[in-house]
């Protein structure tokens, strides 16, 4: 705690949040709590997300500070995070939260037909679904390297599906077409034409309806793809999170920017991202 109220002196934005944290001790976890805060802050806008751990501190559900948190902030993470304040201990909600403890992880060894072992018990007990990555040797590294370039395959000319937003008897439908595929509010349908008494039937082309705006989700940063949480075809609101990705011990949700349907994934688990990298298409 010492090296907390010394660093309180300085204008650097994990000082305060030090300060507005309760002074909890600056070690491994807490010292992380503080920087993804202040990442936070300063990527996002200030106390518009808090970090999982700092919001969680801050709210008791890790026991006491040394000092109370500021009231405002406590206020904030509770009203963001939809959690109350708490004063219960951390082995009382561990005990009583079914997710937790040894049950589980031994559920999740089985279910991967691992080695039941007090080491791994330990390890998917502490990290998760992480720790079962790890354990079947599927684990990616988070770190990046320069590699010679490989010659690139040549292009592959892939059409875009058409998207379109259709009124019938006043009721809206979201279409989108690909191929023999018609994708409507999500659902996917095979479609054929066929020439009517002679006549060549018009194609999907020639429809006289709106193209739907097409909005992209990008990587704020370099990271690792951890989740993918939405499937093509799959509706997804304003802010709700699409992929999960890893960087510098925090997981960030990237969230769609508008209402609408994903229309395309453009990474998957494993993968590396860099800043601005495009990682999904939404039409709205």
């Amino acid at each position: 705690m010492a090296s907390c109220i010394v660093i309180r002196r300085s204008s650097r934005p994990w000082a305060k949040s030090c300060a507005w944290g309760g002074f909890g001790t600056s070690v491994t976890p807490v010292s992380q709590f503080y920087f993804q805060q202040a990442f936070n802050n300063v990527m996002l806008g200030k106390w518009a997300k808090f970090a999982e751990g700092y919001g969680k501190m801050v709210l008791g559900y890790f026991g006491r500070t040394p000092v109370p948190p500021d009231p405002e902030i406590v206020k904030l993470a509770a009203l963001q995070m939809g959690l109350p304040p708490t004063t219960r201990s951390p082995l009382e909600m561990d005990e009583a939260n079914p997710k937790k403890g040894i049950a589980p992880a031994r559920a999740k060894l089985a279910a991967e037909g691992l080695p039941e072992t007090d080491e791994n018990l330990f390890i998917v007990a502490a990290c998760g679904e992480k720790g079962i990555n790890f354990l079947k040797g599927d684990a990616k590294l988070g770190s990046r390297k320069n590699t010679p370039a490989a010659a690139a395959p040549a292009p592959s000319v892939v059409r875009e599906p058409e998207a379109y937003f259709v009124r019938v008897d006043g009721q809206e439908f979201t279409a989108a077409f690909q191929g023999n595929q018609a994708t409507v509010n999500g659902e996917s349908h095979e479609f054929s034409i066929t020439a009517v008494d002679g006549k060549a039937a018009p194609s999907p082309t020639s429809r006289t309806s709106t193209p739907v705006a097409t909005s992209v989700v990008q990587a704020p940063m370099p990271g690792l793809v951890t989740l993918v949480i939405k499937a093509v075809g799959e509706r997804v609101a304003r802010s709700e999170a699409v992929i999960v990705i890893e960087a510098m011990k925090l997981e960030m949700p990237l969230n769609a920017p508008a209402d609408g349907i994903v229309r395309e994934l453009l990474v998957g688990p494993g993968d590396q991202v860099v800043t601005g990298q495009d990682v999904a298409r939404i039409d709205g």
